[in-house]
């Protein structure tokens, strides 16, 4: 009986995907419990690094007027199934009452995949250009960010968006949205 030769790497079923990024995602949420800070493996060095650092330093909010952008949207496309196969994302202006009292752009990703839902809270939503990004946290939105969200496309004429999330999980997923109410609230 002959084995088949190994090359270091394995194939893992889409459902273990699912459940491995599950639990990396407990485990950043437990770890911004305990205060450890939420690391992310950067593309270029593969050194971890803080997910707050890939955030662009500019000005709040993303690179068109909030009106154009707050309300709420279905996903008609998802890069991975296992992890969204359908989802709701709404984006709404939030007080924050520190580190001063103020209104900033923040959303809420719900994702519907295979076997679970993933619920992601979107704050600090920046731009540097027409490049647009925030952070999402696990939990509530004040916990530790477990990953970064990119705005990949943006059109105002027939109210769709794309966004890329990235992850210590793997590779970046890739969602796109299109609106169906300007109002954020149900």
């Amino acid at each position: 009986m002959t084995s088949k030769p190994t090359t270091g790497k394995r194939d893992i079923p889409p459902a273990s995907r699912a459940i491995s990024l599950i639990l990396l995602v407990l485990l950043m949420f437990l770890a911004a419990c305990s205060g450890a800070p939420a690391t992310r493996t950067g593309p270029a060095t593969g050194k971890n690094r803080p997910v707050a650092t890939m955030l662009p330093t500019g000005k709040p909010g993303w690179p068109v007027k909030p009106q154009a952008y707050l309300g709420r949207y279905r996903m008609t496309w998802s890069s991975d199934r296992a992890f969204a196969q359908a989802g709701l994302l709404t984006l709404f202006m939030r007080q924050v009452m520190k580190p001063k009292k103020m209104i900033v752009p923040s959303g809420v990703l719900s994702a519907f995949g295979r076997d679970e839902t993933t619920v992601l809270y979107i704050t600090k939503l920046g731009h540097n250009g027409t490049r647009g990004s925030a952070e999402a946290s696990a939990g509530n939105y004040a916990y530790a960010p477990v990953g970064l969200i990119e705005l990949t496309r943006f059109d105002q004429l027939h109210h769709t968006l794309g966004i890329k999330l990235h992850s210590s999980a793997g590779r970046p997923i890739e969602l796109r949205f299109a609106r169906y109410s300007a109002n954020p609230h149900p």
